[in-house]
């Protein structure tokens, strides 16, 4: 609690000069989220362009597609999972000259899930964006989640959320930024069962200034995620940045958050520098960067590395590539010593054929990263079991100028030198009904490992009414499973649901939603979830 306090000392005095590390950052809602794609809705979206990164939950999540005026498609890039409702942030740096940097990740194959809770997927259009200086714009949100069981024995838990963003760029026309992101848990039972972790959580996410020495110089103190080594996370301490027209360096001296409560923690000493360059020309972008990082636990070394990322979009093609090569490793301290060693490497490429067509491929192959000081006691367990685990993943989707689109996903996942595997398949639809309104979808998906085998469909209608000013859907999805090894059966499970939120101001929302659920002859499952959020902006 000490080092929170410390920390939120740091942010009371300079809240109302909000401003946003070399970024400026702008906070959205997760509104519709498919198999191939997660629309997110904004306030307003004059900050956006094409290929900007959105963060969750303080990591690289979402990469922007397709712009309108309030809304934006978006690909996922990271092992993250948004859901609908969910609060995202634009962590974006705002580049010396016209030619826009768009921020490119370290990105991870995700698993496919079905999301019964989504929205009507909103109509996107391409827009040309503007950068608007002293411009402050924040959001507050609080939600309930609850789950309850008439099972005495299980009984059920609440789990209070609330969030907080502000952000101010360029303020009164000056150099400087501020820019914030909170969230609060409390985690309350209704039973006598005890809990297992902590029930209340504050996570400062983000709180950080931006100075803007000269137009091509940016220095950062504070909490802050770098987007040119997002896969660092947040960042406590110092970030500097230089332009020379289209090559730029950077370096970073700080330290990793609290790997428990994510307070300060000053003995996790980290620093690094960074090069590359960002170019723009018509309808070609590169953009590749190069770093170094060495990260401490109690002043010994846990973990030194090189990180590569690099993205390029040339007409209707876009690839991103990104890898780590670690330099140090401890296995035991009489024979600690430096290495060359490829950690991991991912590649993807997409290509959208025309106005329907988009097909997606990546690949991905990982070794277990290991900090050595943060798990000494477990470096035996963790070399015996090192294993690469290598995937692909391959994607096709159809979207009709009628109002209907189809696709299909295969993602296949092997860890080498054991049986051990998952395979993942999906088909997924959506209409939109001409004579009632509204949109169907549907979606079916099996998932097969060396021990389990899983199969998953949905149905889903959702409707929009007065002009976009509320919103409500039903939904139904069920899941199956086959235990393959063991002859053992296992009772499906039915999940029932119903969503409504609306509109009661131009920037105030209120949601709900309510779902019932079954397995078997088990106990049934009843979830109810309460959100409101407030936004606020000031040009």
């Amino acid at each position: 609690m000490i080092k929170r306090f410390v920390l939120l000392l740091f942010l009371v005095p300079t809240a109302r000069f909000a401003t946003v590390a070399q970024n400026t950052s702008v906070s959205g809602e997760v509104s519709y989220v498919a198999s191939e794609n997660v629309y997110v809705r904004f306030s307003n979206t004059s900050d956006l362009t094409q290929g900007d990164t959105l963060f969750f939950g303080g990591e690289p999540c979402l990469r922007v597609m397709q712009i309108s005026s309030v809304s934006a498609v978006t690909e996922r890039i990271g092992d993250c999972d948004p859901a609908k409702g969910d609060e995202v942030i634009l962590i974006k740096k705002r580049p010396p000259e016209a030619e826009p940097a768009v921020a490119a990740l370290v990105a991870t194959s995700s698993t496919e899930v079905d999301t019964a809770a989504t929205t009507e997927e909103p109509e996107v259009e391409p827009e040309v964006k503007k950068a608007r200086p002293d411009h402050v714009d924040g959001r507050i949100s609080f939600a309930s989640y609850s789950n309850y069981t008439p099972d005495d024995n299980v009984g059920g838990y609440t789990r209070l959320v609330g969030r907080a963003y502000v952000n101010a760029d360029r303020i009164a026309g000056s150099r400087f930024s501020f820019n914030t992101y909170l969230n609060y848990q409390e985690y309350i039972r209704s039973d006598n069962n005890p809990s297992s972790g902590p029930t209340t959580l504050v996570n400062i996410y983000r709180a950080a200034i931006t100075c803007h020495a000269r137009d091509s110089l940016r220095i950062t103190p504070g909490r802050a995620i770098n987007h040119k080594a997002s896969s660092l996370g947040p960042i406590d301490g110092l970030q500097a940045e230089k332009y020379w027209g289209a090559f730029y360096a950077g370096a970073i001296v700080g330290s990793r958050p609290d790997l428990d409560d994510f307070g300060y923690d000053p003995s996790l000493f980290e620093y690094g520098v960074y090069s590359g360059f960002d170019k723009r020309k018509g309808d070609w972008w590169t953009q590749a960067t190069l770093g170094f990082l060495e990260q401490r636990n109690n002043r010994n070394v846990d973990r030194r590395h090189l990180y590569l990322q690099q993205s390029t979009s040339v007409g209707k093609w876009y690839a991103f590539a990104s890898g780590e090569v670690d330099l140090y490793e401890n296995f035991d301290t009489a024979s600690a010593a430096s290495t060359f060693k490829l950690t991991s490497i991912y590649a993807s490429l997409r290509y959208r054929f025309n106005r329907h067509w988009t097909a997606f491929a990546s690949f991905d192959s990982r070794d277990r990263i290991i900090f050595f000081e943060q798990f000494d006691t477990e470096i035996e367990r963790l070399l015996a079991e090192q294993n690469i685990r290598q995937g692909y993943r391959v994607r096709l989707n159809y979207r009709s100028s009628g109002g209907w689109s189809i696709g299909a996903v295969y993602n296949y996942r092997k860890e080498l030198n054991t049986e051990n595997y998952s395979q993942f398949v999906q088909i997924y639809g959506m209409y939109r009904l001409p004579w009632i309104g509204g949109n169907l979808s549907a979606r079916y998906g099996r998932t097969t490992s060396r021990y389990l085998s899983t199969r998953l469909w949905s149905a889903r209608y959702s409707r929009n009414f007065f002009d976009g000013k509320a919103y409500s859907a039903i939904y139904y999805r069920g899941l199956s499973y086959e235990n393959t090894s063991v002859d053992i059966q296992v009772p499906g499970q039915h999940y029932y649901g119903v969503e409504a939120n609306t509109r009661l101001a131009s920037a105030w929302r209120l949601g709900a939603l309510g779902e019932y659920s079954k397995q078997g002859n088990k106990r049934a499952f009843l979830r109810r979830s309460l959100r409101t959020k407030q936004n606020f902006t000031r040009s």
